[in-house]
């Protein structure tokens, strides 16, 4: 237990060393990752993305799954302005499959998975909506599948 808690400490410090500018406009290919060990095998980037809340109070993003990149989703928000903010994330048919919100319990991070059925292979939409409606604030989103 204490192995797979350090490999996943490593990977999560790795991933988010990479600097904003080096980030390009991601496609869902699978990748493989080299970390071998059981069940944190990265299969596929699917959004990696630094931001802002627009003027319209929300953002909407969304991204291709294939249950061949894995049979699970991990999806991660960090709230950098600490103003709480919700995510939703909704399947091709519009039903909503996971949602969290960033709030000083959780320290203004939200690092949850779900999985999806193979059923469900597609274009999944997510939505960001800030807690007062507002604007400007910095996010941080990534959703993996492994």
């Amino acid at each position: 237990m204490k192995t797979r808690l350090l490999c996943f400490v490593a990977l999560a410090t790795m991933l988010t060393a990479i600097p904003v500018s080096a980030l390009a406009p991601l496609d869902s290919k699978p990748i493989r990752s080299s970390v071998q060990k059981e069940d944190i095998r990265i299969q596929a980037l699917l959004i990696k993305e630094v931001g802002f809340i627009p003027s319209h109070g929300e953002v909407q993003l969304e991204f291709y799954y294939n249950h061949t990149f894995g049979n699970e989703i991990r999806y991660t928000l960090r709230d950098e302005n600490r103003a709480g903010m919700t995510i939703k994330i909704y399947n091709q048919d519009n039903k909503q499959v996971a949602t969290a919100k960033t709030t000083k319990f959780n320290n203004y991070f939200v690092n949850r998975t779900f999985r999806p059925p193979s059923s469900y292979d597609g274009k999944y939409r997510l939505i960001i909506v800030p807690d007062d409606g507002g604007s400007g604030y910095k996010y941080d989103i990534g959703i993996r599948a492994f």
